[in-house]
């Protein structure tokens, strides 16, 4: 048996122990570089979304209402603000995600081949996590709605919504504003939540599991009056947990502190200053795992973009290093597949490597001759469902599509038909010697004579 071709590959592979998918940002007007080492960040006029594809490419751009190819071609018109993710199938395959809405488009073709209803959403901020199912085909998306968590999985289909999560497994009820983080490992999350800036917030720390895609809390920690939390990350080894806190009063202060994080728990009671400055106002400061292995902070209320990194002796290293002045960071959390940052991510598989993993349907007629006006059927072993190439003595071809039943009647026409070709799933194989089948010609009834 020999395999032709698949469709369906996954689109990650190891950069840096990371995904190339996040070589490149783009966040309020700004490219960050990471193929370059420190990160190189380059101001642009535009507000625009990028997909990075799995070679580190910037292949697609969201800009004023339209999509665009590299080339600046214009790929989807009339779309509003929203973001990419690849298809867990199909690395060509990328869908575009706006509030009730999808748009799937093939890189290949460089068109819009589809479109559905997708999770509602009222801003990008209401997705709060994309992550691979364990499996790696398909994907997790939750999405805050309506005092839940709504329960979305991606497949090669579509997205579906299966299920709901109440808000108190994952923070305390009451607080709805939330922005969660997975861990590097997505083993771990961490969820930030407050009232307003004037009420008291928390974290809560605890585990997500891949395989049912359920949060559980492990603990939970709510600050006093004032003390604002702005942001909350896991360390990427998963050693401490980091907080952006703010302090709303005459000082208006602003600090990243760690707690050590101990046989799976954050120690509140053991918190350690990393960095603490005057801020001139209040806002998300969001954190970011990044391919060169550090936390990259946007200082909202600083507006300064910081990098937190251990040292040789494991200490937080804490440092400025770019200074966006009049220019505001932005509130919106970047929408990464979380996964891209494991450091055994979903690989990207060769497709004969696939194709070679699936079993072969086994096919074949159930006679290989029948008479004149019986059918030739074909028999399928497998519960699955495939299509069939089938040559007449004539050379005309024909595909039969969806074969599902154990027995197929094929036709009754008389001829001789051979099966070159079957596609079972996304693969699809071709017979050296093809299976052949036969329907025998109409006989005449013999004329006896009597002598």
């Amino acid at each position: 048996m020999m395999w032709i071709f698949i469709i369906h590959i996954i689109s990650f592979v190891d950069v840096m122990a990371q995904s190339k998918h996040a070589m490149y940002w783009y966040v309020n007007g700004y490219e960050y570089d990471f193929s370059q080492s420190p990160v190189k960040i380059i101001p642009h006029k535009e507000n625009a979304e990028w997909y990075v594809d799995s070679n580190g490419k910037h292949v697609l751009t969201y800009s004023s209402g339209k999509i665009y190819d590299e080339s600046s071609n214009v790929i989807v018109e009339n779309c509003t603000s929203g973001f990419f993710v690849p298809s867990p199938y199909n690395n060509n395959l990328v869908f575009y995600f706006e509030p009730n809405k999808y748009t799937i488009i093939d890189l290949k073709t460089k068109s819009a081949i589809g479109s559905g209803e997708g999770p509602y959403f009222t801003q990008i901020c209401d997705i709060n996590v994309i992550v691979h199912h364990s499996q790696c085909d398909k994907m997790w998306m939750f999405v805050e709605q309506n005092e839940v968590i709504a329960k979305y999985l991606l497949t090669s289909e579509g997205i579906e919504k299966v299920g709901e999560i109440p808000l108190h497994q994952i923070y305390p009820s009451g607080f709805p504003h939330c922005h969660i983080s997975l861990s590097k490992d997505c083993q771990h999350y961490v969820a930030s939540y407050f009232i307003d800036w004037k009420n008291k917030s928390g974290v809560t720390y605890g585990n997500f599991d891949r395989e049912t895609g359920e949060f559980e809390i492990v603990t939970n920690q709510i600050f006093e009056d004032y003390n604002v939390v702005q942001g909350a990350i896991i360390a990427p080894d998963n050693s401490r947990l980091y907080c952006v806190l703010a302090l709303h009063n005459d000082a208006r202060s602003y600090k990243i502190v760690e707690y050590p994080i101990e046989n799976n728990i954050p120690q509140f009671d053991k918190m350690k200053l990393v960095v603490e400055k005057k801020i001139n106002t209040f806002a998300f400061s969001l954190m970011y795992y990044a391919i060169d292995g550090k936390i990259y902070v946007f200082e909202n209320s600083t507006r300064f973009l910081s990098t937190l990194s251990l040292d040789a002796n494991g200490e937080t290293k804490y440092e400025e290093i770019y200074n966006f002045r009049h220019i505001g960071t932005g509130s919106y959390p970047l929408k990464f597949v979380s996964s891209w940052y494991m450091d055994n991510q979903c690989p990207e598989t060769d497709s004969k490597n696939i194709c070679d993993n699936i079993p072969v349907p086994e096919l074949y007629f159930e006679n290989s001759y029948v008479c004149y006006g019986e059918s030739l059927n074909l028999i399928l072993s497998s519960k699955e469902s495939c299509s069939i190439e089938l040559i007449d003595n004539n050379g005309n071809v024909s595909k039969i599509d969806n074969i599902t039943n154990t027995v197929s009647p094929l036709t009754k026409i008389p001829g001789i038909y051979k099966i070159t070709k079957v596609r079972y799933g996304e693969c699809e194989y071709v017979y050296p010697t093809p299976i052949a089948g036969e329907v025998g010609a109409k006989i005449s009834a013999p004329i006896i004579r009597m002598q």
